[in-house]
């Protein structure tokens, strides 16, 4: 997936690059490649956070804003769904911007290197579409192909995310019952949390126990740990599911759906203590310095 250029990769911690959350000191100048301003601090996003941001031109011209994401069964951010708000009115309408097409600059808005005029006549639709079918996927990627082709590098080129069947909505995993392998549900699913330098779902946040919404755990848990699964009632539907117990999720690492819980829920030694309890190689792992 592209890079989004906001975040820097300075301070590396422990072999940890992606989270160092701290504010750095900004690294050495380089050639700027595009409009968008570095800023200095790193963060991973709450979908949550992300929805209503706006999308601009690089004159920041306004385009509209993020009402949805659609996530690839990797765990990786295939497509930004945008409603137009600006200028250039279109309703209802929904237009899906591959992640790889986007910038975030300094104000925390997605920049598109496009105009209000052209963003207008790209194709959309008006109701949720039918992720089973590729042929949207297929228009939407060709739509953008020469803006990503001369944005990508050859191994980003090479590493093209491929269309699937499986697509989510992130607006419809939200409140999604996680189940174990036989069936039980074990816990509901609450907010997914990205990183947005490499555009990709980091965890999943998981309520765990309580009754009717309160007493609840909040735990982290690493996308890749989830798996789809055939409903046995409905061929047609499919099921997430945790290869875990109760039990074991009593002891898996937790925090508070506060200010403060949240930030402790994206710092380094955190986020190393959830994989390791899952036992799921972390998705930075070998990436290198850039």
């Amino acid at each position: 997936m592209r890079t989004i250029r906001f975040l820097t990769c300075a301070g590396l911690i422990a072999g940890l690059s992606p989270f160092v959350l701290a504010t750095q000191d900004t690294p050495p100048k380089e050639k700027p490649t595009t409009t968008t301003v570095q800023v200095k601090t790193t963060k991973l996003m709450r979908v949550g956070d992300l929805v209503g941001k706006t999308l601009v031109t690089a004159k920041n011209e306004s385009l509209g804003k993020v009402e949805d994401l659609v996530i690839h069964p990797k765990g990786e951010i295939a497509f930004v769904e945008f409603s137009g708000t600006g200028a250039m009115q279109t309703g209802a309408k929904r237009s899906p911007v591959p992640w790889r097409a986007l910038d975030l600059n300094e104000n925390g808005q997605f920049v598109l290197a496009t105009t209000p005029e052209a963003f207008q006549k790209l194709p959309g639709y008006d109701k949720k579409p039918n992720l089973a079918d590729m042929d949207w996927w297929l228009d939407a990627d060709r739509n953008f192909s020469k803006l990503m082709a001369t944005r990508a590098s050859p191994t980003e080129a090479s590493a093209s995310l491929a269309p699937a069947k499986l697509l989510y909505l992130a607006s419809e995993l939200r409140s999604r019952p996680i189940e174990n392998p036989d069936g039980e549900k074990i816990a509901t699913m609450h907010e997914l949390v990205v990183d947005p330098r490499v555009g990709r779902i980091a965890y999943a946040v998981l309520a765990v126990g309580g009754n009717l919404g309160t007493g609840e755990k909040m735990i982290a848990v690493p996308w890749d740990a989830l798996k789809s699964m055939p409903d046995k009632s409905n061929s047609k539907m499919e099921r997430l599911t945790l290869a875990t117990t109760k039990e074991q999720l009593e002891k898996a690492p937790e925090f508070q759906a506060t200010s403060e819980g949240w930030m402790k829920a994206t710092e380094p030694d955190y986020l190393l203590r959830v994989y390791e309890f899952y036992s799921v190689p972390p998705y930075w792992k070998g990436e290198t310095k850039k």
